[in-house]
């Protein structure tokens, strides 16, 4: 499983470009992607702020989402509104509300493409020690 959490800033003049491309990200995804389990965009208290909350079967479901052609596609436009962006992979706290399973790394598939492994390569999944640690306590 793979969970992420995407904080953004958008350029001012951006904002309704941005707003249309997530919906159609979000649509696209949902629509084709089973391994997808949320895709969820906000809008954040400061101006021109957003998150967006990504979780997928297991980390495979991610890196195709990354490299499905509706992602693709949209990558310029995305690239063109984006002031800066903070990508964070989280972990639900167990008993806590989400229905989201934990946040783990494994290894690509024997089928893996050369895009996917380059993805894995610039956005590694990063499982945090001490989420284990707090599992087991």
């Amino acid at each position: 499983m793979a969970t992420i959490l995407a904080r953004i800033r958008i350029k001012p003049d951006r904002l309704d470009r941005f707003e249309a491309i997530e919906r159609e990200l979000a649509a696209a995804t949902h629509a084709h992607e089973p391994d997808c389990l949320r895709y969820e965009c906000w809008r954040a208290a400061e101006p021109n702020s957003y998150y967006v909350l990504l979780g997928f079967r297991n980390a495979a479901g991610f890196y195709n989402h990354q490299i499905s052609a509706w992602h693709e596609a949209q990558l310029d436009g995305l690239y063109d509104c984006f002031d800066s962006v903070e990508l964070e992979f989280v972990d639900p706290v167990p008993g806590a509300g989400s229905p989201m399973p934990p946040t783990r790394v494994t290894p690509p598939s024997a089928d893996a493409t050369p895009r996917e492994l380059e993805y894995r390569e610039q956005m590694p999944i990063i499982e945090q020690d001490w989420w284990r640690v707090a599992v087991q306590s």
